[in-house]
């Protein structure tokens, strides 16, 4: 995958995770390095694992008080992802 999709990812997934204070930035010391971090985890096992992650953050979202807008921006990340595979 090209560096440019990668990044694009992982600043789609840290908006999210820090406007939702969402469970994976938990760890990370700052924004580059849990950005650095999904990039590392995109390398490495390629988008897959990331969009379970998000597909199963999405149903349960859906069966939650999440917000309207939790629920779009995690429908924007699943879709995006799904695009790559």
């Amino acid at each position: 995958m090209e560096n440019n999709k990668m990044n694009t990812i992982a600043n789609i997934i840290l908006k999210y995770e820090y406007n939702f204070d969402g469970r994976l930035k938990h760890g990370s010391k700052n924004k580059k390095s849990f950005s650095k971090d999904i990039i590392s985890i995109l390398r490495k096992d390629g988008v897959e694992e990331i969009l379970e992650y998000y597909k199963n953050q999405f149903i349960s979202s859906n069966n939650t008080n999440s917000s309207t807008q939790q629920r779009k921006d995690l429908y924007h990340i699943v879709s995006t992802l799904e695009g790559l595979v």
